[in-house]
């Protein structure tokens, strides 16, 4: 979810939510927001690795930086 929304209040179905209503705990759970389709996901490493793997992004299992690199000079973004 995008920052702005942290920081106006916590809306229902966001992670902040969760604390804060049963609805927003249950959302979050059935995740209405999939990490493995997200860019942000991707960031985190969510396709590589277990969520209950130790520190579950993918740079925890030994891919150096240069896996993300040379991905994203192909896509044509900065590195």
């Amino acid at each position: 979810m995008p920052a702005h929304a942290l920081r106006a209040g916590h809306p229902p179905g966001t992670l902040a939510g969760a604390r804060r209503s049963a609805l927003g705990a249950r959302r979050s759970r059935l995740g209405t927001h999939d990490a493995r389709r997200t860019a942000r996901g991707a960031r985190r490493g969510a396709h590589g690795a277990g969520r209950t793997a130790q520190g579950s992004g993918r740079r925890a299992h030994g891919a150096g930086v240069g896996v993300r690199g040379s991905r994203r000079r192909a896509r044509g973004s900065p590195p």
